[in-house]
């Protein structure tokens, strides 16, 4: 009888050192499943930040773009584009070129295609200072389109500002 409640005492305390084991094991398992979420959780708010940043720099470069674009427009009209302003012009289309190639990855055709149709119109208004400057006025105007500036430069910003606030709203949730 007293071998029985030996062998008896010796499996319940297998039994409750098994439990306690599967118990911490578990509490392990459930750790490093939590701590895998929160790190894809991290991962996926650091790629939703640099996005965010991504489209918030393409958004500044094409209105600073545009706005010397439209400088240059007129300054060749005039006369006054000096060697340093057609510098910083070419800069500034240069900076938006780049910045609209590296967050292409982030935008949608539908988004591409609006960066890349303003991309041409930006150009198209660098072609026509350059005619401009040439002492060529029609060849200027035949090659710029007014009406398509101004469109191509709205529905790039409206589209880029509605992404850029979708994107900051997933930051926030």
């Amino acid at each position: 009888m007293v071998i029985e409640q030996q062998i008896g005492s010796i499996i319940a305390a297998a039994a409750a050192l098994c439990g306690a084991a599967l118990g911490y094991f578990g509490s392990l398992n459930s750790q490093r499943i939590a701590a895998e979420a929160e790190n894809k959780r991290r991962r996926a708010d650091h790629i939703l930040e640099k996005e965010a940043e991504m489209l918030i720099q393409l958004l500044e470069d094409a209105e600073h773009c545009h706005a010397i674009a439209q400088e240059y427009m007129s300054k060749s009209s005039n006369g006054e584009v000096t060697d340093e302003f057609l510098e910083d012009a070419n800069d500034a289309l240069a900076s938006f070129e780049s910045t609209a190639r590296q967050s292409k990855v982030f935008l949608d055709p539908e988004r591409q295609e609006s960066m890349d149709s303003l991309l041409g119109t930006l150009r198209t208004m660098y072609v026509y200072g350059d005619e401009q400057r040439r002492g060529r006025p029609k060849m200027a105007e035949e090659v710029l389109n007014r009406e398509g500036v101004v469109k191509d430069f709205g529905e790039f910003i409206e589209s880029i500002q509605a992404l850029i606030q979708d994107r900051t709203s997933a930051l926030d949730s």
